[in-house]
């Protein structure tokens, strides 16, 4: 999710496509990006970036997968934005740039207006909301059984 939400944080607006090689350079220019570190073993400071073939496995899950694309008149492998943007509906938020949803009306209390009282479907006396409430018979508590007092020697305690 990590690399997703900064993919989206390097991706230009009116970018279609990125080659791979330019997407590692950019992602690793992030503050604080653990993309520049991802092979820390390494002690070449280029291969201790992180590679082609581990960014394809990273996003494979999200089901993105690079390809040949056209920039200018070059064919490298790359990403399309339309493959990131789908992951990004499904597995991101939205971006902070995004202000939430609000209603245009503010919310009131009701006055009841507009509601009327509800009328009976059928006129017959035996139905079941017509009936009178009746108090519930058991108004005291059914008892509860106390453990204790089944047991004779109090000592076992």
């Amino acid at each position: 999710m990590q690399l997703l939400t900064d993919i989206r944080d390097v991706l230009k607006p009116d970018e279609h496509v990125i080659a791979t090689a330019e997407l590692i350079d950019r992602l690793c220019t992030l503050d604080e990006s653990p993309w520049t570190e991802y092979n820390f073993k390494e002690r070449d400071n280029e291969r201790r970036k992180l590679q082609d073939r581990q960014i394809s496995k990273l996003l494979k899950d999200y089901r993105i997968k690079p390809g040949t694309i056209r920039i200018g008149q070059g064919t490298p492998k790359g990403y399309k934005r339309v493959d990131f943007e789908i992951a990004w509906k499904r597995y991101l938020p939205a971006t902070p740039a995004t202000p939430p949803t609000v209603a245009a009306t503010p919310p009131h209390s009701s006055n009841g207006a507009g509601y009327s009282e509800s009328l009976s479907a059928t006129t017959n006396p035996n139905v079941a909301d017509k009936n009178p409430l009746e108090a519930a018979k058991n108004k005291d508590c059914g008892g509860v059984a106390d453990e204790f007092s089944k047991k004779t020697d109090y000592a076992e305690f």
